[in-house]
């Protein structure tokens, strides 16, 4: 009843009879007083003051958590960049640990290849040494047993057989020359003492030159030697080119049969020459082949003897081709013969360097431009014997030359060499200078050689 006076107002259906309730923002308790049925304690306080320190501290709280996630947060990123970092060094390590283990691997390879290098250089030399005291004992006990003989003749006067020793002498001595001077090519093409003069220079008079050399020889022995003409220039060293040359003969005619037949020709590569050796010889077995270019190996000679060659022809050529960077070609069977072959730099001459009084050809004509038309008006004229010379003026050409150009340079041409034959590719429906011949591209060879000919006639006609 007591709750119905106070509380008639809004709070009436808010009060309970006893215990907790709340409601309109208010925590409402009533307690019963003992000893007093109808006495009621009652207390109602507001929620917000009751609530006000859990809002704090829960507020407390979930910052604290946010605080605490943040650096959770920061530092397992933190630790995720260090272990990133540390597997990158450790990758790093293992690549370089990698790394140097296969440096260290090449090394002793390397330092392994170097000293099995060494110890074959050793072996080498004294397999070289050996067989170079044997060849040179062999022509210096000969001439202390002509020489012993000589004087044994000179003191019972005896002088029937002074020139049959004689002759042995001189043989001896040029053996043991030959062997002193290829040892010391050996020697200073080992040592690199030699060093190549590279210029141009015409193959024909080395061709001459040799042919003179050995043309005896190869009549002593019955042989059929013959040079192929040729007009090619080489781009090398002059002197090691015919030295190579001239082993590569020698030592045809040493193992050629009486009888046999050497060529030496020389044929266009692309932009090489290759000088060709052929015999008819015995050949060289393939087991062989490779074994041929060291110092003193000879096949078909373990007695060495010497008139079959002291076996440093070839090394000389290997050594020789080193150091002109030549490439040697063997073509090779028992029985069917060997060819030697050399590719060397071709030299295309200017007229400057093809001396008039030595031209002996169908007729001269000079080629002012490089195109594709006059290239291939070369190689015609050349098949037809005529001497060619090319470059990119007219000046200082000798008397009875033709010149072959294209249209446009016909102008400057024409008055460069006036008097000079003038035969101009491309040349329809320009003006021409006076007296310039004209031929359609591509050039049809039967008129380029009809036309040539008709001027070569003319100026044979006009020279006095």
């Amino acid at each position: 009843m007591a709750a119905d006076v106070l509380f008639a107002g809004r709070l009436r259906d808010q009060v309970p009879q006893t215990g907790l309730s709340h409601g309109n923002g208010l925590l409402v308790s009533v307690s019963p007083v003992p000893g007093f049925t109808d006495l009621r304690i009652l207390t109602a306080i507001p929620e917000s003051t009751l609530l006000a320190s859990w809002r704090t501290r829960l507020l407390e709280l979930g910052t604290l958590g946010a605080l605490v996630t943040v650096v959770l947060l920061v530092g397992a990123l933190m630790v995720r960049r260090q272990v990133r970092d540390m597997a990158a060094m450790t990758d790093q390590l293992a690549a370089s640990h990698d790394n140097l283990e296969e440096r260290v691997h090449a090394a002793t390879e390397e330092l392994a290849g170097q000293k099995d290098a060494a110890e074959r250089a050793n072996r080498a030399k004294s397999r070289f040494l050996a067989a170079a005291s044997h060849d040179l004992r062999q022509p210096l006990h000969a001439l202390s047993l002509f020489a012993a003989d000589l004087q044994r003749q000179v003191r019972v006067g005896a002088g029937h057989d002074l020139p049959r020793l004689a002759e042995q002498i001189s043989t001896s001595t040029t053996v043991l020359g030959e062997l002193l001077d290829s040892l010391l090519d050996i020697s200073r093409l080992d040592v690199a003492g030699i060093k190549p003069e590279i210029r141009s220079f015409p193959l024909k008079p080395m061709f001459d030159r040799l042919n003179n050399s050995f043309k005896r020889a190869a009549v002593d022995r019955n042989l059929s030697l013959h040079f192929r003409r040729t007009e090619f220039w080489l781009t090398s060293d002059p002197v090691m080119v015919e030295r190579m040359i001239s082993n590569l003969v020698s030592n045809s005619l040493r193992y050629t049969p009486t009888g046999g037949r050497i060529l030496v020709a020389a044929r266009r590569r692309g932009e090489e020459v290759r000088i060709e050796v052929r015999d008819s010889g015995v050949g060289i077995a393939p087991e062989h082949q490779a074994a041929i270019f060291a110092e003193f190996y000879q096949v078909g000679n373990p007695a060495r003897e010497p008139n079959k060659g002291l076996g440093l022809g070839l090394s000389i050529i290997d050594r020789l081709a080193r150091v002109l960077d030549v490439k040697v070609i063997l073509q090779s069977r028992p029985g069917a013969g060997t060819t030697f072959a050399l590719q060397i730099p071709m030299h295309r001459p200017s007229l400057r360097e093809l001396p008039e009084s030595k031209v002996e050809s169908a007729g001269q004509v000079h080629i002012v431009g490089d195109s594709a038309d006059l290239q291939a008006c070369r190689k015609l004229l050349e098949g037809w014997q005529y001497t060619v010379s090319q470059d990119e003026s007219c000046d200082a050409l000798p008397s009875a030359t033709i010149i072959l150009g294209e249209a446009g340079r016909a102008d400057e041409i024409a008055r460069c060499c006036p008097a000079a034959p003038l035969i101009v590719i491309n040349g329809s429906g320009l003006a021409l200078p006076h007296g310039a011949h004209s031929l359609p591209a591509p050039v049809r060879p039967a008129k380029l050689r009809a036309l040539i000919g008709q001027l070569q006639k003319t100026l044979e006609k006009s020279i006095p």
